[in-house]
């Protein structure tokens, strides 16, 4: 189901229980879906996934992306049967809070302040992220703070959005 994310945020202090993942699922492929599977097989809460608003992705992967809207990735996403909530994530939120409180400097440092605000404002019972990401001290300190479990789940290699758009851009040659 398609959700807003302050109605995503309004069930979650309600005391529903919630397994939360975000991402930029710009071209989703087998290892979206194995990940987000793999979500459901750990988890008994309700399958939340936040889709990163058009200006992360072009902030993140550059400006020729995302190739998809974030209304065509929302939807995809909430078609996945063990899916339960999808919602695109667009509250800048103040990330410079974050970026003092936690010292975020990495690589993956804006993505770091998102899942880290989006983690705070949800409050879920559980986060997953994936191992790809290298998370400091202070990163882990955030998550301690907002959230009961997170975990990464092993970065399954192989396929990925970048990929395929290399592979499709080398056929078109």
């Amino acid at each position: 189901m398609i959700i807003k994310q302050k109605e995503i945020v309004k069930l979650s202090k309600e005391g529903l229980p919630l397994a939360f993942n975000m991402g930029c699922y710009d071209i989703l492929h087998v290892n979206h879906v194995r990940f987000i599977n793999k979500i459901r097989c750990i988890s008994n809460a309700a399958l939340a996934i936040g889709i990163l608003d058009d200006s992360l992705v072009r902030y993140l992967k550059g400006m020729e992306r995302p190739v998809n809207s974030q209304d065509d990735r929302v939807e995809l996403i909430s078609n996945i049967k063990v899916v339960d909530y999808a919602f695109i994530v667009e509250d800048i939120g103040a990330f410079e809070y974050y970026k003092q409180k936690y010292v975020l400097v990495n690589e993956n440092q804006e993505l770091w302040k998102k899942y880290i605000h989006c983690v705070n404002t949800l409050r879920p019972r559980e986060f997953y992220y994936s191992s790809s990401f290298a998370i400091t001290q202070k990163m882990q300190e955030a998550l301690n703070d907002y959230t009961t479990i997170h975990r990464p789940l092993p970065y399954i290699g192989g396929i990925s959005t970048s990929r395929l758009i290399s592979k499709i851009k080398e056929l078109q040659q």
